[in-house]
């Protein structure tokens, strides 16, 4: 019995090779994302690897096994490289499938692609100590017996895959994904030491093909209650402009054309000082704290200053309504639905999930529906940059939405 035992590990010493440089590859990666060298549920990719050890059984001779676990470790390496570089790239953002609505657009803005040289390295110098110590012993080990027929493998993948599916099924049938409040208790650490990098991209698999589509409640009751609401003064304070002091202004646009500017790229602190006509703590860090300190000048010396350097920005500051207390400081589509809708009321994208959804407590839709104001949106960024051309006029209620393509036709 022993000495089958050690035929058996000796004439599929492929396969053990297999698991041990696929579980270090897949570990390498987990490391260089998250700083953790261990998978907290491998149960996804360990069924992976099963698949994988199937097909391997099933291979008669040692040179098809040794090629054929080759191209399984490659491709490992190559998916888990190229969800790295996508973490790496978005800032510690790990995958989910709403990310494939986005890839027109990062192509339009990426500069360059960096590669990981850890995994890399470590992935490289592991896959090659395979092709080379495996290459070097299939000679000296018995020729496999196919120990599975095929159709014992077909079994085993639908089972495994069944088995899988029905796991996330019990997990999740009851889930909304509209609902995220169930973040707040997860014990999940949101990197991929949770499932690995293979292993969320097959829980993604499931989540996508499942559990993706959002549960509308009663669209008349809740129209009614955002618009009863909405349509009643606002009666608090405001700092229309932080020289005057603050007031109350509803009504302070009324026969206006009102110009809001999402500058998602400007802080005014980058050239304010800290506490604009005497509103302490506006800009917390501001440019006069530093400024001041490393040029021994007065507050309003500094000012003066600044207003020589940015003339114009401070005469936008002066003319504008400066909201303080704002809370949209977020990533690109996030803050932009901040400001338009007041939250972002989706854990997906938005913009792509759900552009033929009409959005009732969007600024566009309250002053059309309740005052008959139309709203044009302008934007910098191409026509179809993240599907703007779809969202800011079929959910938002723009009335019309220009890019820069029609920027530039309506200047020449």
């Amino acid at each position: 019995m022993k000495k089958k035992f050690l035929v058996f590990l000796k004439t599929n010493f492929i396969i053990w090779a297999f698991w041990t440089v696929s579980i270090i590859i897949e570990l390498t990666g987990v490391c260089v994302t998250s700083g953790k060298f261990y998978i907290r549920n491998p149960l996804m990719f360990f069924s992976i690897l099963g698949i994988f050890t199937a097909v391997l059984f099933s291979v008669k001779n040692q040179k098809g096994r040794y090629w054929c676990a080759f191209v399984i470790m490659t491709a490992i390496c190559v998916v888990d490289l190229i969800f790295i570089v996508i973490y790496e790239m978005t800032g510690g953002s790990m995958f989910t499938f709403y990310m494939f609505n986005l890839r027109g657009d990062a192509m339009t803005i990426v500069q360059k692609i960096e590669i990981n040289f850890i995994f890399v390295f470590i992935s490289g110098i592991f896959i090659s100590a395979y092709m080379v110590l495996a290459r070097y012993c299939i000679p000296l080990v018995p020729a496999p017996k196919r120990i599975l027929h095929p159709a014992a493998i077909a079994g085993i993948m639908a089972g495994v895959l069944a088995l899988h599916g029905g796991i996330m099924y019990l997990d999740n049938y009851d889930n909304d994904p509209s609902d995220l409040t169930y973040l707040l208790y997860s014990g999940s650490e949101g990197s991929y030491a949770d499932r690995g990098i293979f292993g969320n991209f097959v829980d993604e698999l499931y989540k996508d093909a499942l559990f993706s589509k959002v549960k509308l409640g009663d669209t008349d009751e809740l129209n009614d209650f955002i618009y009863s609401s909405v349509s009643k003064p606002t009666e608090s304070e405001f700092t229309l402009n932080a020289a005057n002091g603050a007031k109350k202004v509803f009504g302070a646009a009324k026969d206006y054309n009102v110009v809001t500017i999402l500058a998602e790229s400007l802080e005014w602190f980058s050239f304010m000082a800290e506490s604009p006509y005497g509103v302490e703590n506006a800009y917390p860090g501001g440019f006069n704290k530093s400024f001041v300190k490393e040029n021994k000048k007065t507050s309003e010396e500094t000012e003066e200053i600044l207003r020589s350097l940015y003339p114009n920005l401070y005469k936008l500051y002066d003319t504008s309504v400066i909201g303080l207390n704002h809370h949209s400081r977020e990533k690109t589509d996030v803050s932009e639905n901040h400001s338009i809708i007041g939250n972002y009321p989706t854990g997906t994208l938005i913009n792509y999930e759900y552009p033929e959804n009409s959005v009732p407590y969007s600024v566009p839709n309250v002053l059309k529906n309740l005052y008959g104001v139309s709203s044009l949106s302008f934007h910098d960024g191409n026509y179809k940059f993240y599907n703007r051309n779809v969202h800011h006029t079929n959910a938002l209620g723009f009335e019309k939405y220009t890019a820069i393509e029609q920027m530039i036709e309506a200047d020449t």
